[in-house]
């Protein structure tokens, strides 16, 4: 409000049949919100109501809450500026309104994410058949051909032994704190022991400490 506003104010003054309407509009606002108060006992408006609305409904939400446990599946990679923090998401994720906690990384199932994990591991140990849907599919033929006489039983089950074998070969061959791969080794020492920092498929981890 500026001197000027003021006196331009005073310049125009409306009379009281101008004023009427306005007056018979905020004495009806007046009058609506305390008899509708006065029938729920408690103040009723048309803002205080509308926020008491949101804060009843945000509370419910606080009261009906379940709490699920997820999973992320991050890994750490290295780039020409260092080191940076990937985290797994869904390309074909899309909101879901009955599932309000649901995103784009988060897995509900520990085993979803420990798939994640076997199916890394298998493909960085050179066992990518598992990983395949064709393995499968040659399976069900072979299966089908059995079924009509068109191959041995016999020679279905000598191909999967020796598939196996070649899997069982790799897995005791693992190393438990790493998978074959190229991984780097930091130049930063240790901060802890000043050991060499090195790579694995799970993280960062000094060869010492």
């Amino acid at each position: 409000m500026t001197p000027q506003a003021i006196r331009d104010g005073f310049d125009h003054l409306h009379d009281d049949s101008q004023m009427q309407s306005l007056a018979n509009a905020a004495r009806s606002s007046s009058e609506a919100d305390y008899k509708a108060g006065g029938f729920f006992l408690t103040t009723v408006g048309r803002v205080q109501t509308p926020t008491l609305s949101i804060v009843v409904e945000r509370e419910e939400k606080i009261r009906t809450f379940i709490a699920r446990d997820y999973w992320e599946v991050k890994a750490e990679f290295i780039a020409a500026a260092g080191l940076y923090e990937g985290r797994w998401f869904d390309p074909n994720f899309k909101k879901n309104e009955f599932d309000p906690e649901a995103r784009e990384s988060r897995l509900w199932s520990g085993a979803q994410a420990l798939a994640f994990q076997l199916l890394t591991l298998l493909r960085d140990l050179g066992v990518e058949d598992l990983t395949l849907p064709e393995l499968t599919g040659g399976w069900e033929q072979k299966l089908a051909q059995i079924e009509q006489g068109q191959m041995a039983r016999t020679e279905f089950m000598h191909e999967i032994a020796l598939m196996t074998q070649q899997f069982v070969k790799r897995a005791k061959e693992y190393d438990s704190d790493t998978i074959p791969g190229d991984y780097a080794t930091l130049s930063t020492p240790c901060p802890h022991c000043g050991g060499v920092i090195k790579e694995n498929y799970r993280r960062f981890a000094c060869s010492q400490c």
